[in-house]
């Protein structure tokens, strides 16, 4: 298989049942350039010591939402047409974006340790101090 192929393959989008209303969605793999601009929108979370789950999760979520062809349904700028959407269909989008893209809490570690916070178990934003 040439890289060429391996990357058209890679690009495939992951069909996810989200159930009535909204029937089947589809998540993408981020591009390098999309990726680094996620982690400096979470690294700047976690410095501003935000809590705000729904936007970090939207941020997630307009890079990683497409269509069956893989095409971004969401251009940066309409983060915040995705802070609003059902929680639970937000957390399970989340969830399975975090894994298609190979994110996990720990992986970020690095990007927040520099602002010398602790982080929120559940959505890996920083925790705020009692």
């Amino acid at each position: 298989m040439s890289i060429r192929e391996a990357i058209r393959r890679q690009r495939k989008p992951l069909p996810i049942e989200a159930g009535e209303p909204w029937g089947t969605l589809y998540l993408r793999v981020m591009t390098g350039a999309e990726r680094d601009a996620f982690n400096r929108i979470w690294k700047q979370l976690a410095e501003s010591k935000s809590d705000e789950n729904a936007k970090f999760n939207a941020e997630l979520l307009v890079r990683t939402l497409c269509d069956e062809n893989g095409k971004r349904e969401y251009k940066d700028d309409e983060v915040d047409q995705l802070v609003d959407l059902d929680s639970k269909l937000s957390e399970q989008l989340w969830s399975k974006a975090l894994d298609l893209n190979r994110i996990s809490v720990d992986s970020q570690a690095d990007l927040k340790n520099s602002s010398g916070q602790t982080t929120n178990a559940a959505s890996g934003l920083p925790s705020q101090a009692s």
